[in-house]
């Protein structure tokens, strides 16, 4: 008894640190990519009233899902980026446990127990397998566009197909149990119907085979299953005869330049999904097969693991296997999102969970009490290792985003075109900053009321790392607005003096900028240099009618203590009186 009391409560407590933990990371995941294409703009958001709010949604969610993308994950998207992100950190952080209690589940075809120590393992190796071996990671757990359109478009799916999943192990009408979440369930099942294009094919699949089974078994098909499985083909159907579903093929057709698709293009298709697969996936791969040897060894030398092999892990191996469908089915588009895999690992995921926790449960009460003790303890830690390297990288690219996001603001007071260095955090596994999509994207500009956002190549190899953020003219006065220092700076700032230069082909023209404040610009670089870089900034006011006419290039002149630093910079502005 007092075990079961001291596993339950460790149990609570590993859920509570998870729940934190997600929410922490969720906190500190900014607006990425896609997000600000389905957002209302910054104005907006921060004067609608919550009709109006309501109607923006209504508006936008037609307009997207006739135009672009009708799936489910789409809408929710759009719902959740109107209103306050604090909404969608808790309940996608919630939705995330979830998703974890679902794999238990669809592994052990059993509710979890809190006060069973086996348990216990069993979530710190799904946690550990998904922080360590999901490709795409942050994409589909904490990008809110991305969550909506696979994590929580799974969950969805997982929670229609459960009563499908428990009929493979067991002749059991699951909903006479439930009778009052039939309505729910069956209005769920439409929805799950529209979540996403490859995964649900897998789902059709399962209620296929469960209704074959069935019917070769003698066993009643029960009145929900026509229903729900009615419903949920229908969902499909609207998904994929959706205009926006065309829309969104033939724009993709053109960008990659597809004319004719024969049987040759499918077969080329195959071999890339193919190979992207197993590549984007090797590590966890090799792990599976190793799990699997070991329990097919074990099997031989256990009775218990041995009837485990006959009874529940073909089923396992099974939803291994239909999970594949949703990896296959990839052939039908032009490009390959490593997100796509999300099913196929999850299932992966899944079934090494099943099969490494038989085995430790076999031995469980053989082992020394210290060695079972450090095998939780090697699982805490490496957990705590990953999580501490998640929060890292989502901690800095955070306060990247809202530097960039204040900037943007700032400058926008004094110009309607506006520049900024791109984001030091790179692609990884772990975090996509997306910067490819905002990129010259006019769906950026919108959401800051702007007529251009320009990304300058980050310049760290040049003489001055600098950024001019506005160059207009006003009043019959051309204003230039920056910052700029030295590369690799070992002197004091505040005793720069700046000039800027203005090149055209026939005419050179040199003026003093102002010295002014800019705070931002140390917070930007502080885990660069480890200097005050507050009075880098620079504002020059030059008379239009001092210039003649034609297109100049923009070059900085920086000055300090009888040096002289300069750098032609992009930059270039058209005078025309």
């Amino acid at each position: 008894m007092k075990n079961s009391k001291v596993n339950m409560l460790n149990s609570v407590l590993l859920l509570i640190v998870f729940f934190v933990f997600l929410l922490v990371i969720n906190y500190n995941t900014p607006m990425i990519g896609e997000d600000f294409a389905l957002s209302p703009t910054l104005d907006a958001k921060q004067n609608l009233s919550f009709l109006d709010s309501l109607h923006w949604i209504v508006g936008r969610v037609h307009n997207q899902s006739m135009n672009w993308n009708a799936r489910l994950g789409e809408q929710l998207a759009i719902v959740f980026l109107t209103f306050n992100k604090d909404i969608f950190n808790i309940l996608n952080s919630l939705v995330t446990l979830i998703y974890g209690y679902l794999i238990f589940i669809y592994a052990f075809n059993r509710k979890f127990n809190l006060e069973n120590k086996s348990d216990i393992f069993s979530v710190l190796l799904i946690c550990l397998l998904n922080i360590a071996y999901m490709p795409a990671f942050g994409e589909i757990f904490f990008w809110e566009t991305g969550a909506t359109n696979y994590l929580w478009s799974l969950v969805i799916l997982l929670i229609f197909g459960l009563p499908y999943r428990r009929m493979l192990s067991q002749d059991e009408n699951f909903m006479s149990k439930y009778p009052k979440i039939l309505i729910p369930y069956y209005f769920l099942s439409f929805i799950s119907g529209m979540t996403n294009e490859n995964t649900v094919f897998a789902f059709a699949g399962l209620v296929f085979i469960v209704f074959l089974i069935r019917i070769f078994r003698k066993q009643q098909i029960y009145r929900w299953m026509y229903i729900s499985s009615a419903l949920y083909i229908l969902g499909i159907v609207y998904l994929l005869t959706s205009p926006s579903t065309k829309n969104r093929t033939n724009y993709y057709n053109e960008v990659f330049g597809i004319t004719e698709i024969n049987l040759g293009t499918y077969l080329a298709r195959f071999k890339n999904v193919t190979l992207s697969f197993l590549n984007t996936n090797r590590d966890i791969l090799i792990v599976f097969l190793v799990v699997l040897f070991l329990f097919f060894v074990f099997s031989k030398i256990n009775t218990s693991i041995k009837t485990k092999l006959h009874k529940s892990l073909p089923v396992v191996l099974f939803l291994v296997l239909l999970s594949g469908a949703s990896v296959l089915v990839l052939i039908m588009a032009p490009y390959i999102e490593k997100r796509a895999f999300f099913l196929s690992i999850t299932m992966i995921i899944m079934a090494i969970t099943y099969m490494t926790v038989s085995i430790y449960n076999e031995f469980a009460n053989t082992l020394n009490r210290y060695i079972e003790l450090i095998i939780i303890i090697s699982l805490i830690g490496t957990s705590l290792l990953f999580g501490y390297k998640i929060y890292s990288v989502y901690y800095k690219f955070n306060n990247e985003a809202i530097l960039r996001n204040a900037q943007i603001i700032s400058a926008s007071v004094e110009s309607r075109v506006v520049n900024v260095e791109p984001y030091i955090t790179k692609t990884t596994r772990l975090l996509d900053p997306r910067e490819d999509y905002v990129k010259g994207n006019y769906q950026y500009y919108r959401y800051y009321n702007l007529d251009e956002i320009t990304i300058s190549p980050r310049n760290s190899d040049k003489e001055i790392l600098y950024n001019i953020e506005t160059k207009e003219i006003a009043n019959n006065t051309l204003k230039i607005k920056g910052w700029a220092f030295p590369n690799n700076p070992a002197f004091p700032t505040n005793l720069f003096r700046y000039s800027l230069i203005l090149n055209s082909d026939t005419k050179r023209y040199i003026y003093s900028a102002s010295v002014q404040q800019r705070p931002d610009v140390t917070e930007y670089f502080h885990k660069v240099y480890d200097i005050n870089l507050d009075n880098t900034g620079f504002l020059a006011e030059i008379p239009v009618s001092e210039l003649d006419n034609g297109i100049y290039k923009i070059e900085i002149l920086l000055e300090y203590d009888n040096k002289i630093f300069m750098q032609m910079t992009e930059h270039e502005i058209n005078i025309a009186k």
